[in-house]
């Protein structure tokens, strides 16, 4: 038990260290940065986060990435480290709910790192947000959601929502690499990542640091290109669910 809190207390003050870190990286380095420059920032520091919180990531066919253009990424949602897990190994500007943005010291960092926030229940910002998604990928950035719009435990997928997908459509069209993650604990799926239910942020970074042997599993499972297709963006994200479930459900 001892050995547990001190293993705790000396990744909660480097977790603690880190985050000041970055807010600093942000106020003075990050604003005379090219998008280069930031987009190693960012990966840097969340291999870093990864590290600190004991998790080991595991990544399968990340060469389908390797040199892509301008992408729309999803993925499947499990954790507030999922954030941080994609962006360990490819950067990119993520979309997430705008209830972050309000979260202590982790808010303002994403923020301030360029995160996209979404108000779901309002039409006018989902139009908005498309819109800021077409200038970040004509800008030269991969833009990365979860399409879920909620968490879950790692061992099904939820239905994918379609508004966001309107924006890899023509007449902007961009290819749309889909992802999938579990995380496992000892190689074996485990829940303890999984930020979901009525779950605290500080009652899952508390689990999280807390337990051994954990592991992220990320793999690239389809880039597809829509330049010239014929799909809605209610048959784009059927498919790119289907495409995850499948991977989720093989794990």
């Amino acid at each position: 038990m001892i050995s547990l809190l001190w293993r705790v207390f000396w990744r909660a003050v480097g977790l603690f260290g880190l985050l000041l870190v970055g807010l600093l990286t942000l106020l003075v380095v990050y604003p005379a940065c090219s998008n280069a420059g930031r987009c190693r920032i960012r990966q840097r520091w969340s291999k870093a986060l990864l590290l600190i919180c004991g998790v080991r990531v595991r990544s399968q066919s990340l060469d389908r990435f390797e040199g892509q253009p301008p992408s729309l990424v999803v993925m499947n949602h499990v954790s507030w480290l999922d954030i941080f897990l994609l962006t360990s190994v490819q950067p990119a500007t993520f979309i997430a709910k705008s209830e972050i943005r309000r979260w202590p010291l982790v808010g303002w960092l994403v923020a301030g790192a360029g995160t996209l926030f979404i108000e779901r229940a309002s039409r006018h910002a989902v139009r908005h947000v498309n819109r800021q998604i077409i200038h970040r990928m004509s800008c030269g950035e991969h833009v990365a959601f979860f399409p879920e719009g909620t968490t879950t435990d790692g061992r099904f997928v939820g239905p994918f929502h379609t508004s966001l997908f309107a924006a890899a459509l023509p007449p902007h069209p961009h290819d749309v690499v889909v992802m999938a993650l579990q995380y496992q604990q000892h190689g074996v799926w485990s829940p303890k990542p999984a930020y979901i239910d009525d779950q605290t942020l500080l009652g899952s970074i508390y689990t999280i640091l807390s337990t051994r042997g954990l592991s992220a599993e990320l793999r690239v499972l389809e880039v597809l290109s829509v330049s010239e297709t014929t799909l809605t963006r209610h048959q784009l994200a059927a498919l790119t669910e289907q495409i995850v479930r499948s991977a989720v459900e093989e794990f």
